[in-house]
């Protein structure tokens, strides 16, 4: 921090600012009232000054009020052509210190970790910034300065011309979310914004416009390098729905979600993995309620919930036999009815179902992939290029529509080789399956929103932004 400390002395109003390269780009962004009609009715509501360096990297804002009355500066340092800066730190109005940010960085430069700390106290981590291949911000992760805990997410949207459309920050908690919406209206001869609407929540917020001033000699902004990275490095999955699902005091798997994303089907276990609970808990009210043991069922292995939420696919472990014995369950006006066994009915054995909207049930037995229709006896293997021939595969799921198929694949002695893994369907079939850059883990899907990569990571239900993986 000696670098950023020399530069950064007693900052009054009248003390002389640190001094920086002449800037490449210099961009004024106004702030103004709107209307219901998102429409600019004035007054200016404050001003935003942005300059960038020789390789279009932001080294420093600063926002003033409507009277030009400065509320807030922000710089950075920036070491080698790299897109994060090395050191930053930001002060307000009759602040004489300022507060110091470290940023430490993953070595292909697509994740830093900014470490926030003053006067001496010990830096901790304050937020995770993901960038995309070009170098923006993808999406961000603030933690809680004591616990250490992460808190909440924000995820980044932009167009074709790199402007920002949208910005969704979420508790995880599931209490509150903001998506705010950037309706652009003007743009420059290179497609860069010039006048746009702000909506928040629905609602218009503030017309914003800005002036961009390029100077000589601006570069690309530099991309960070798109190399592999080590699962365990790249993201941070955060137990889904903390305290109500995912307890940590339990042990929870195989979620399963109805169409709408409000519903969700889970096992619960204690000391004795083999024998656990079904599970069912709904999203009320912006919060997902307790969730409800489905005693009907008896203990279970594990299961899956129909789109309409009507009917249940389990299996309960039977060691003397391949694969597993399968039940059928089904919500009626008087509730959940007595369970039918599939596999003395119809001949079917296995374990990790999906059931999507036309009763085909996709499964696991004998380390390969399966599906047939429900109540029929007839079965076809998803075979090559998703089985494998030294390979288990299981826990598979698909999307609505049947593009893209999501599973686990486990490889003795081959950890580059297990993980979660994604195919898209192609003509005559599945294409090569792509595995994502998540820790080890089974019950991948994608939440009824788009936003997430749901699935089971070591006991707990967990969640992933899909906007930090690359699927197919």
């Amino acid at each position: 921090m000696l670098l950023l400390l020399a530069l950064l002395v007693v900052q009054t109003e009248a003390a002389p600012q640190p001094d920086f390269p002449v800037p490449a780009r210099h961009v004024i962004r106004r702030f103004e009232l709107v209307g219901e009609d998102g429409r600019s009715i004035g007054p200016l509501t404050g001003t935003r000054t942005e300059t960038f360096d020789a390789l279009g990297r932001l080294h420093r804002w600063e926002e003033r009020g409507a009277d030009g009355t400065r509320n807030i500066t922000w710089i950075a340092v920036f070491e080698g052509d790299t897109p994060a800066p090395a050191q930053s730190a930001y002060w307000t109005e009759g602040q004489a210190l300022p507060y110091l940010e470290e940023v430490v960085a993953t070595e292909d430069g697509r994740i830093y970790d900014v470490l926030y700390g003053d006067l001496g106290r010990k830096r901790r981590r304050e937020m995770r910034v993901y960038l995309d291949d070009a170098g923006r911000e993808l999406y961000q992760e603030y933690f809680a300065p004591r616990s250490q805990e992460k808190y909440s997410e924000e995820t980044y949207r932009y167009d074709a011309s790199d402007n920002l459309v949208q910005k969704t920050w979420r508790r995880l908690d599931g209490r509150r979310a903001i998506e705010t919406r950037y309706a652009i209206e003007e743009r420059d001869t290179a497609g860069r914004w010039t006048a746009r609407r702000v909506v928040v929540d629905g609602e218009p917020t503030s017309f914003e416009t800005r002036e961009i001033v390029d100077g000589p000699g601006l570069r690309a902004r530099p991309s960070a390098a798109a190399g592999p990275v080590e699962p365990s490095a790249r993201i941070l999955p955060v137990p889904f729905a903390r305290g109500v699902v995912s307890t940590r005091t339990n042990g929870e798997s195989s979620p399963s979600f109805t169409g709408d994303g409000r519903t969700v089907l889970f096992t619960r276990y204690g000391d004795d993995w083999t024998q656990q609970g079904l599970f069912l808990a709904s999203f009320e009210d912006g919060a997902w309620r307790e969730p409800e043991p489905l005693t009907r069922a008896g203990t279970a292995y594990n299961g899956a919930l129909s789109p309409l939420g009507d009917r249940i696919v389990f299996c309960r472990r039977n060691d003397a036999q391949p694969g597993a014995d399968v039940y059928l369950v089904e919500r009626t006006q008087d509730g959940w009815a007595a369970p039918v066994d599939l596999t003395r009915r119809d001949g079917l054995r296995g374990s990790y179902f999906h059931l999507d909207g036309a009763d085909v049930l996709t499964y696991h037995r004998d380390g390969d992939l399966f599906a047939r229709t429900l109540g029929s006896r007839d079965e076809a293997a998803l075979g090559a290029p998703v089985v494998t021939a030294d390979g288990t595969e299981f826990s598979p799921w698909k999307s609505p529509g049947g593009g893209l198929l999501l599973f686990t694949r486990y490889v003795e002695g081959a950890p580059a080789r297990s993980g979660v893994f994604a195919s898209r369907r192609e003509e005559g079939g599945w294409g090569r399956p792509l595995r994502l850059a998540v820790p080890y883990g089974w019950g991948a899907q994608v939440s009824a929103d788009g936003e997430d990569l749901v699935y089971v990571l070591a006991g707990d239900v967990c969640s992933v932004p899909l906007a930090l993986l690359d699927l197919p």
